[in-house]
């Protein structure tokens, strides 16, 4: 199967995108990192914030995840202390802790989602 991946720098969103790694809105106006790519045969495309792709790599390739099991940074945070296939306990904490010290703003969105979620809110 042939695999494509594309990534480019966004000087500015001509509109409101919801980030694909923390689910959260990137404002029209704002920097963002357009991703368009095959999966499994289908074309995908997804906005991030700068930070927040740059995480998700980092931590994707920590976790030795690569092509088709690269994973979202949500997925990684929210089912990082329940799903072992990610992470054991302690190998969740310290992907937080590490998450919240060196990515503080991506942190902060992966939280906004968690409470967004915990009152129904739409991501």
């Amino acid at each position: 199967m042939t695999y494509f991946s594309r990534q480019r720098d966004v000087k500015k969103t001509r509109k409101v995108h919801p980030c694909e790694a923390c689910e959260r809105p990137i404002a029209k106006g704002s920097k963002a990192t357009y991703f368009a790519g095959t999966f499994e045969g289908d074309f995908y495309s997804a906005h991030y914030h700068p930070d927040c792709r740059e995480a998700e790599n980092a931590w994707n390739a920590a976790a030795g995840f690569s092509g088709d099991e690269h994973t979202v940074l949500w997925v990684m945070f929210e089912e990082g202390d329940s799903d072992p296939h990610f992470f054991d306990t302690d190998e969740a904490r310290t992907f937080r802790r590490r998450l919240s010290q060196d990515c503080p703003a991506v942190f902060t969105r992966l939280l906004e989602r968690e409470a967004a979620r915990a009152t129904g809110e739409a991501a």
